[in-house]
């Protein structure tokens, strides 16, 4: 019994602390996303500004991915 309490204890602590550092997402990856400027004047500034927003876009569900990895053995441990 005086062997269980100490490593019942040091489970419970190592859990805990697991679970807390998983479960904390990068500042980076929670900013907003960009939103581009776009020249309406011509017809290259429009593609110009399609191309842009493509980026963003990209970029976004990229930085959504590497949340969902991220906490991916979180989810998968059913502690979210």
């Amino acid at each position: 019994m005086t062997f269980a309490r100490p490593c019942a204890a040091a489970l419970i602590l190592a859990l805990l602390q697991g679970c807390a550092t998983q479960t904390t997402v990068p500042e980076s990856l929670l900013a907003e996303c960009p939103t581009p400027v776009v020249s309406p004047r011509s017809t290259a500034g429009l593609a110009q500004g399609l191309l842009d927003y493509h980026a963003a876009l990209v970029s976004c569900n990229d930085d959504k991915a590497a949340i969902r990895a991220h906490l991916s053995p979180t989810i998968s441990k059913g502690i979210l």
